[in-house]
Order: structure tokens, then sequence, then C-alpha cells
């Protein structure tokens, strides 16, 4: 029997009450809970699967939050480093539109640019062709700012794979079990 059905069976259907209790271990929060980290470990997958989490920080990062319930609202989301959007969406550059919606500013200086993509080359073990010194480094990390500049990064659509209408309608049936009534599943994606 699966962690829901365990949870759904030993439910005292005369409680109806109880299973929407917004205290810990209630049976909704419960199944929300298994439900949730597995859309996190889909996630997580899903990020192999691109291979584009050179310093583990985005799957590290990429967590359940807990379940809320105040009135008729259940809530219970995912969160993840701000980087998420520009990775699962792409970025434009000023010369290739990769088709990357508008995010609004980053916030990010020129410098700090600089330090991320100096993170990225250490994290990926990358070595300059023209030597190990500094003034190597340097140039290869301008370099590949100005590439990111001009033709931006294609979409690595991780998180669309794993959330999405199919998971929607998967989510469905075991909350509708719990709740003993059909239900709205809105997914809310938040940019900024």
């Amino acid at each position: 029997m699966s962690d829901e059905g365990s949870i759904i069976a030993a439910l005292n259907l005369g409680t109806a009450k109880a299973a929407v209790e917004n205290t810990k271990g209630s049976p909704l929060e419960q199944v929300l809970t298994i439900q949730v980290n597995k859309i996190v470990g889909r996630l997580h997958a899903s990020l192999d699967k691109y291979n584009v989490d050179a310093s583990g920080a985005l799957k590290r990062d990429t967590t359940a939050t807990d379940v809320t319930i105040s009135g008729n609202v259940v809530s219970v989301g995912i969160s993840s480093l701000d980087y998420w959007k520009y990775v699962n969406y792409g970025v434009n550059g000023t010369l290739i539109n990769n088709g990357a919606p508008t995010h609004g500013s980053t916030g990010s200086t020129w410098q700090q640019f600089e330090q991320y993509i100096s993170k990225w080359i250490t994290d990926k073990g990358i070595t300059p062709e023209d030597g190990n010194d500094d003034r190597a480094y340097k140039s290869l990390n301008y370099a590949i700012r100005q590439s990111i500049t001009k033709f931006g990064q294609k979409p690595r659509p991780f998180f669309d794979d794993v959330v999405n209408k199919a998971l929607v309608e998967e989510l469905r049936v075991p909350i509708e079990n719990i709740l003993k009534r059909s239900m709205e599943i809105i997914i809310v994606k938040k940019w900024q």
C-alpha cells in the first residue's frame, strides 16, 4: 500500500474535520507533505537530467515548505534559489532571443556577474586553455560573460518538466480522497 493509501486507510471518516485541521500530523498535511516531497525529488532528478547544477546549490535549496491551512485554502510550496527561473526559462541575449520571458532585473552588477561566473568555472572544474594563472581565469570569465550577454542561455526546463497540468491531475486524487469532495488545485509560480 502506498504512503497515501496508508494515511487514507487510517482515517476515521466520521471526523472529516480532523482530516483538514491545521495541526501537525493531520491526514491532509501528511498527504500533502508526501506529495510535495515526491515533487521535490522529481525536480532534483530533472536538474540532474539537464546537468545544470554545477555547485549543487540549486538542488540543495529546492525544498518543500510547510503545509498551511487557512479556511478553505490549503497551501504548500516549493522554494528554491532565485535563479531557478533563468535556468528553467533561459535568458535572452542581445543578439539571440531564446524565448525567455522578462523576469525583471536580476539586481546583479557586472562585478557580481563576474563573481557568479568565477564560482561556476570553479564548480565545473574548468581550466583555461591558455594557462592556469589569474589573468587566464579573468580572460575566460570575461569571454563567458560576453557570450551570455550576446547569446543568452537556452532554457533547460527542469521545473516545467515536473510541475505541469499532469501533476495537477496526479495530486488531485489523493487530496480528494482525504477531503471526500472535489477541489481546485492552482499552481502559482512566483517570479520575484
